[in-house]
């Protein structure tokens, strides 16, 4: 696309913007955003996020920080692990994880995976028409043992972690929203995204 993807334009606002505000409308509190090379690209756009790494923020009433993951060249769970890291020393009880280029659900779909959350089960995934989806509901337990997995294992990917738990473990929620299979990547696709959204409103 020729820019980060958190920085296209959509409904007259940037992505990440828009991510996060939906976010909040859907009943969120706290945002971590986890940045690669490009920090400096979106800080530059957006003044709002002219502040310290790791320094928690008021936006739009909430709160928000960042981290910079100094060597994104190792993949996306790297990503994942430098985000776990600063929530697992926090002590949270545990976290949402949402790719950039999956548009955030509706209200329903956050309330669903939470109301589906039990006492030793590590992860809640949305699915829709049997297809897994995000945002994904990790536990405490499940975040401090991927933040400890070696990063350069081929094994070391979420969906593989998440579909390797035991039955018991993982709770696999049907909802009606295919916004959680959704990943924008090309300018058709995100063009779709913008029509169905502008038809909803």
């Amino acid at each position: 696309m020729g820019i980060p993807k958190g920085l296209a334009l959509f409904q007259n606002q940037h992505w990440l913007t828009w991510q996060i505000k939906n976010f909040f409308r859907s009943g969120g509190e706290n945002v971590l955003i986890v940045f690669g090379s490009d920090k400096e690209i979106y800080q530059n756009t957006l003044p709002w996020l002219r502040h310290e790494e790791n320094d928690w923020f008021s936006f739009d009433d909430r709160k928000v920080a960042f981290v910079v993951n100094h060597c994104p060249v190792l993949g996306q769970f790297s990503s994942i692990q430098t985000g776990l890291q600063v929530l697992c020393s926090q002590d949270v009880p545990g976290c949402f994880v949402q790719p950039i280029d999956v548009p955030i659900p509706d209200q329903e779909v956050f309330q669903a995976l939470s109301t589906a959350k039990k006492q030793n089960v590590d992860a809640v995934m949305p699915t829709h028409q049997g297809k897994g989806g995000h945002p994904v509901l990790l536990a405490k337990t499940f975040m401090d043992y991927l933040l400890n997995l070696p990063v350069d294992e081929k094994n070391s990917r979420l969906d593989r972690q998440i579909n390797s738990l035991p039955s018991e473990r993982l709770i696999k929620t049907p909802v009606i929203h295919d916004t959680v299979c959704l990943n924008l990547n090309t300018p058709s696709e995100w063009q779709q995204f913008h029509g169905l959204q502008t038809n909803r409103g």
